[in-house]
């Protein structure tokens, strides 16, 4: 087996390959995203910026000429976004789809700046100029992939071009790398003292909160958070260098072209965004599931 992203490279990336990792990260980016879309929903994003909400007061202070500072345009991109992520879930002009949810995300940071949101952004627009990332799992096709021999003949014939799948190798790469050196540079996030006083402040605001963000079970609450400053300093550095490390190895693992090795890195990845979401349930489930998509996106071309 070759290393394809050193393949697609020697071959100026006029190079074919198989389309479904294409699908399923399409339909994972867009189930995080209607995720992401729905949690918000449900915590008032429709009025994020109506006049007089503090959402709006920063944004317009950060941004004086920003788009979203028509009450009316925002409306209408909200109403966009939902369209968008629809079409793209059943894969109908899948492209064009991404394209208005990576305008969306651009506008979105904006007002709400989260690396979460960027990644979102950068992954929808590899979407967009991946024509084959509707071929195989769009709902014309339910005949073709409940038939056995239709299914394989599908899966086995519908390629799409490379380089999506090499960007996306570059952009998932890029964020857990540069994640782990911003995290080794902080002695901070090192001695555990960033995540002390995170979980600390989860605990203190959760009863203050309108919506239900998340929930800290019991047990973290007593051997993490409740107990004495350097004991949860001690319990919380061996988190923080395990994330370094783990976000240090994990795109070399899902980079190399052996399926053992891939698919562990696969497992481990889940578990430590699993991990992450622990802390906050309602945000980062759509970066979870998002991240696995371009997991599934990067799998090693078989030999």
């Amino acid at each position: 087996m070759g290393i394809w992203w050193i393949d697609a490279v020697g071959a100026a990336f006029d190079m074919r390959v198989p389309a479904l990792p294409s699908n399923l990260f399409r339909v994972g980016i867009a189930v995080a995203v209607l995720w992401k879309f729905t949690s918000e929903q449900f915590c008032g994003a429709w009025h994020y910026l109506d006049k007089g909400s503090y959402v709006r007061f920063c944004y317009v202070n950060a941004h004086p000429r920003g788009p979203f500072r028509s009450l009316t345009f925002y409306r209408v991109a909200y109403v966009a976004k939902w369209v968008a992520a629809a079409g793209l879930f059943l894969g109908i002009g899948p492209q064009i789809c991404a394209l208005v949810l990576a305008a969306w995300f651009a506008l979105e940071i904006g007002y709400d700046w989260k690396y979460h949101t960027i990644f979102l952004m950068l992954a929808c627009a590899i979407l967009s100029v991946d024509g084959g990332s509707a071929s195989i799992l769009r709902p014309d096709q339910l005949q073709c992939l409940f038939d056995t021999d239709c299914r394989t003949n599908l899966v086995n014939t519908a390629t799409t071009w490379v380089w999506p799948k090499w960007i996306t190798l570059v952009v998932v790469t890029q964020m857990y790398w540069a994640s782990a050196y911003t995290k080794l540079r902080l002695a901070q996030f090192r001695s555990g003292t960033t995540l002390v006083k995170l979980s600390r402040s989860l605990y203190l605001n959760r009863p203050l909160l309108r919506h239900w963000e998340y929930h800290l079970p019991k047990m973290m609450v007593k051997y993490l958070i409740l107990a004495p400053d350097d004991v949860c300093r001690r319990r919380w550095a061996v988190v923080a260098w395990a994330t370094i490390v783990g976000e240090a190895v994990l795109p070399i693992g899902l980079a190399i072209p052996v399926f053992p090795i891939y698919w562990a890195a696969f497992v481990f990845g889940a578990i430590m965004h699993t991990g992450f979401t622990a802390l906050h349930q309602r945000k980062l489930p759509p970066y979870g599931i998002a991240c696995l998509a371009a997991y599934l996106m990067i799998i090693p071309v078989p030999g």
